[in-house]
């Protein structure tokens, strides 16, 4: 396990998908990050790449070449090599290969950096295409959080506030009420609407909490914002996902550049997102 700390706070990282295993406050003994409970949902915080969610037939085409790919990509169950950790900072790197090549033909390097400044972490990811043509991608955060965070809190105490008011888009509650500055949030709203998805979230931040404790996530430079928690099981963990955009989920086999990317990095360029969650 790979651990960041200061003196109130300790973040754990694994190789494996690169993931947040924890997010600790070490004096009030809170822990923030979901524990990856299979029983519900066996992942973290994994990175989505080169896709969100999946094609309507798992199907991906590239100039004549017809891919399958897990859903969300090929990322969250990678296996990352540590290059970097000092006390407040972990840098972790992922390099196409031919098991990658054989579900997304292109060649890249990811590297992944945390960095702990007190109760915040931000994180940045630098995505580089290692190729001759151009790369195209999407790309998007999955992180979970507990719900409740402790334990004289329950499911239907938290909610969402916008450090801004906005006009939510999209799907999911509240969509298209005007000025908005919180959602409250149950199981009831997971089962009506699966992942809420909103659009162009004219806010920097997004908290989820009880009104005492909670996590901020950071949009900005992310046009979609998700919110899910698989409620047909009431799991006890909320997702906040802040993602570059959506695939074409249409019945038709369109190229991947034209259905299931939204950007794309040209030979031995690279871009950088960076985005960070705040707990308190």
């Amino acid at each position: 396990m790979i651990a960041i700390e200061n003196q109130n706070y300790i973040v754990e990282l694994t190789v494996d998908g690169a993931q947040i295993q924890s997010f600790k406050d070490k004096m009030l003994d809170i822990e923030y990050m979901w524990n990856g409970d299979k029983t519900h949902w066996g992942y973290r915080s994994p990175t989505l790449f080169p896709i969100i969610g999946s094609s309507y037939d798992g199907r991906y085409h590239f100039n004549g070449q017809t891919t399958k790919m897990e859903n969300h990509g090929i990322l969250r169950s990678a296996q990352f090599l540590m290059l970097k950790n000092t006390k407040d900072q972990a840098t972790l790197q992922f390099v196409s290969n031919s098991e990658t090549l054989e579900r997304f033909p292109f060649y890249f390097k990811i590297l992944i950096t945390y960095t702990l400044r007190e109760n915040e972490l931000l994180v940045e990811y630098e995505i580089f295409n290692e190729g001759v043509i151009d790369m195209p991608f999407n790309f998007g955060l999955h992180p979970a959080f507990n719900v409740p965070i402790t334990a004289d809190k329950k499911f239907e105490d938290y909610k969402l506030e916008f450090s801004s008011p906005t006009k939510l888009k999209g799907s999911g509650p509240r969509v298209n009420e005007g000025l908005i500055s919180e959602v409250d949030l149950d199981f009831d709203l997971f089962k009506k609407y699966g992942t809420i998805i909103y659009h162009n979230v004219n806010s920097p931040y997004v908290s989820l909490t009880d009104g005492e404790h909670g996590v901020r996530i950071s949009t900005v430079g992310f046009p979609i914002f998700s919110v899910w928690s698989p409620s047909e099981k009431q799991a006890p963990f909320i997702c906040l996902e802040p993602w570059l955009g959506l695939g074409k989920k249409v019945e038709k086999d369109l190229p991947f550049n034209k259905r299931d990317a939204i950007m794309k990095i040209g030979p031995g360029q690279k871009r950088l997102f960076t985005y960070s969650i705040k707990v308190f």
